[in-house]
C-alpha cells in the first residue's frame, strides 16, 4: 500500500494514524481532521483507508441500489434530519455515493423522495443541509402557496384583459401597439426653461348626446348636440387664444390633450335613453368628428399633440359598473381608437390609451395621474363643503396607491364630479355639459361649463392655470323664452 507515488510510506502511516486517532475520539469528520493536519487531500486519505481495509475491491462490488438502500435505512433510523457526519459514521462506504450523486444534498434529497417525504416539507439549514419543516412552517408555506396561486390567477386575468384590448385595436382598427415611452418633446427641457413650458388641455365630461332643457332648470343651463359642438369649438379657440396671445414668449414644443372620460352621455340610465338626442354609437361618431378637427387644429398651431385617454362611467356598455374589462367595453375607449385610426398618418400626433383605465405620465419629469374619478375609492359627502372633501379623499387614495406600487405622483387629475377645483393633491375638472337636472336633484351648487388649461414648466411644475369658461355663468333669468345659453 503505497498510495500515490509522491507520498512516502512514512507519510501514509502518519496520516492513517491521525485518522485512526480522530475515529477513536469520535470525531464527526475524521477525514477532514486527517487532511488538515497532514496537508494531504481528503480524497487521497479516503482511498488509503479503503485500501487498508481491503475495501477497494469491495467498493467495486457495491452497486448504486445497495448504496441507496443503505441511505434509506439510515433515514429510517435517524429521521429526515440525518446529517452528513452521521451518514459517514454509519455507512459502510461513506464516500461511494459520489459515484452517482454529485453532492450530499442531492444524494439525501433523492433518499427523502424515495422515502416518500414531500419536497415542499423540507427546509434548508444554515449550513445548506436539508431538514423537515415544522407544522407551523408547513401551514405558512401552504398559505404563501395559496396566495401566490391567487396572484398568478389575477396576473393571467390582467394579461387576458390587456390582450383583448390590444386585439381589438389590431383586428378592428388595425392599430399597432402603443409605445411605452413618451414623446421626446415632453421630456427634453433643454430649450424650455426660459419659456412658459408645455400647455395641457384637460377635457372631460362632454356628455355628448345628452339633452338638458332650460325650463327644467329655471333657465340656468341648456345642452344638446348643437350646443355641444359650439362649446367644443369655443374650447379649441379659447385654448389657442390664451396660449398664443396671453403668454410671454409663446413658443411651445407641443400641447398635451387629455381625455378624462364620460365623453358621451351613454345609456346607462333609463332616463338618458329616453332624453338623449344621440344614442351611444352616433354620439361617438359625431364627437370624434369634432375632435379630429380640433386636434388637427391644435397640431397646426403647436407642432405636436400628445393625446391621452381614459374611460369614464357613462360610456360603459353594461348597466352596472364592472371591475373587469371595463376599458374595452367602454365607448370612451372606442372613441379613442377611432381618433387614433383617423389620425395615425399624422406624425405630429401621438396617442396613449392605457388598458388599466388610469394614465400615469410625466411632463418634464413632473408626474401626473389621470383617471376619470368614478374609481377613486371615495364618493358621497356633499353637505355645505360640497364635493371638495370627497374629491380630496379620493385623490389622497390615488397618491397612496401609486406610492404603494413605488410610483411617484405630483398631481392627480380627475373629472366625474363636474366641478372645477384646485386642491392639495391635484385638479378636478368641470364639464362641457354644465349644470344638469341630476345636479339639481341633489341641490348641488350650479357650475358653469368649464375645462382646465394649465402649463407645466420644467423647473416650477404647474404654473399658469386657467379655467376656460364655455358658456354663461349660471344665473336665474326672468324671462325663460328669451334665454340663449350655449
Amino acid at each position: 500500500m503505497t498510495g500515490r507515488m509522491k507520498y512516502t510510506e512514512d507519510q501514509v502511516k502518519a496520516t492513517l494514524a491521525i485518522y485512526d486517532a480522530a475515529v477513536k475520539a469520535k470525531s464527526p469528520r475524521p477525514y477532514v481532521v486527517a487532511s488538515r493536519k497532514s496537508k494531504i487531500p481528503r480524497g487521497t486519505i479516503v482511498s488509503w483507508v479503503q485500501c487498508r481495509a481491503g475495501g477497494q475491491q469491495q467498493a467495486r462490488s457495491i452497486g448504486k441500489d445497495e448504496v441507496f438502500q443503505e441511505l434509506l435505512d439510515l433515514l429510517k433510523k435517524h429521521g429526515a434530519g440525518l446529517s452528513q457526519a452521521e451518514y459517514h459514521r454509519s455507512a459502510k462506504q461513506p464516500g461511494l455515493y459520489k459515484r452517482w450523486w454529485n453532492t450530499w444534498n442531492t444524494f439525501k434529497l433523492a433518499g427523502l423522495k424515495g422515502a416518500g417525504v414531500d419536497k415542499d416539507s423540507l427546509r434548508r439549514t444554515q449550513g445548506g443541509g436539508l431538514r423537515l419543516a415544522t407544522d407551523l412552517e408547513g401551514r405558512e408555506r401552504q398559505r404563501y402557496d395559496d396566495r401566490i396561486a391567487g396572484l398568478q390567477k389575477q396576473l393571467k386575468e390582467a394579461h387576458r384583459e390587456i390582450n383583448a384590448g390590444e386585439d381589438l385595436r389590431r383586428s378592428v382598427f388595425r392599430l399597432a401597439d402603443q409605445p411605452v415611452d413618451p414623446p421626446q418633446w415632453t421630456v427634453d427641457d433643454s430649450r424650455s426653461k426660459s419659456k412658459p413650458g408645455i400647455p395641457v388641455l384637460f377635457t372631460s365630461d362632454f356628455q355628448w348626446g345628452e339633452v338638458i332643457k332650460p325650463n327644467e332648470l329655471d333657465g340656468v343651463n341648456a345642452y344638446n348636440q348643437e350646443i355641444a359642438r359650439t362649446r367644443y369649438k369655443r374650447l379649441i379657440e379659447r385654448t389657442l387664444d390664451l396660449c398664443k396671445h396671453h403668454m410671454v414668449n409663446p413658443d411651445y414644443p407641443g400641447i398635451v390633450y387629455l381625455r378624462g372620460g364620460d365623453m358621451i352621455s351613454g345609456d346607462i340610465h333609463e332616463e338618458l335613453k329616453q332624453t338623449n338626442d344621440l344614442q351611444a354609437i352616433p354620439a361617438v361618431l359625431d364627437l370624434t368628428e369634432q375632435e379630429i378637427t380640433g386636434i388637427r387644429t391644435l397640431a397646426d398651431r403647436f407642432k405636436h399633440v400628445h393625446v391621452i385617454s381614459v374611460p369614464g362611467n357613462h360610456g360603459r356598455t353594461t348597466i352596472k359598473p364592472g371591475a373587469k374589462r371595463f376599458v374595452e367595453t367602454n365607448y370612451d375607449y372606442l372613441s379613442s381608437c377611432i381618433l387614433e385610426r383617423e389620425l395615425k398618418a399624422d406624425k405630429r400626433i401621438t396617442f396613449r390609451s392605457p388598458m388599466s383605465g388610469d394614465a400615469r405620465f410625466a411632463i418634464y419629469g413632473w408626474w401626473f395621474l389621470l383617471t376619470h374619478g368614478d374609481r377613486i375609492g371615495s364618493s358621497g359627502g356633499q353637505g355645505f363643503i360640497g364635493p371638495a372633501a370627497t374629491i380630496t379623499r379620493g385623490m389622497k387614495k390615488l397618491v397612496d396607491y401609486a406610492h404603494a406600487l413605488g410610483q411617484h405622483v405630483d398631481w392627480t387629475l380627475v373629472g366625474h364630479f363636474h366641478t372645477r377645483m384646485e386642491l392639495e393633491y391635484g385638479l378636478s375638472n368641470g364639464s362641457l355639459s354644465g349644470y344638469s337636472e341630476y345636479a339639481k336633484t341633489f341641490r348641488m351648487k350650479p357650475q358653469p361649463p368649464e375645462q382646465w388649461l394649465f402649463f407645466v414648466h420644467p423647473r416650477h411644475g404647474i404654473t399658469c392655470r386657467w379655467p376656460i369658461l364655455l358658456g354663461q355663468r349660471p344665473k336665474i333669468a326672468s324671462n325663460l323664452p328669451a334665454i340663449h345659453v350655449e
